[in-house]
């Protein structure tokens, strides 16, 4: 679960970032979930069904988000370094 909620941010921030009309940014965000889930080999059902779980268990919600937010806090360094563009390849 945590794998994919943190795909799910990752592309919620990248349509965020696009500048896209509402209506059209849930749009794409509804394809890049379908994706996403089958890239992780769950059905929407299993995922809304163990989602609504964690609603329901807060403190076990609020475990899981330390680990998600951990991780998008790592990919955002790796993404803000600086590139060494002597050590990119031609």
């Amino acid at each position: 679960m945590t794998g994919i909620l943190f795909d799910l941010h990752v592309a919620e921030a990248r349509i965020e970032r696009m500048g896209i009309m509402l209506d059209t940014g849930a749009v794409y965000y509804k394809e890049l979930q379908g994706r996403i889930l089958k890239k992780h080999g769950v059905s929407e059902k299993k995922f809304y069904k163990s989602y609504d779980y964690y609603l329901h268990n807060v403190s076990e919600l609020d475990k899981m988000y330390e680990k998600v937010i951990d991780s998008l806090t790592v990919q955002e360094v790796e993404f803000d370094k600086p590139k060494d563009t002597l050590r990119v390849s031609k």
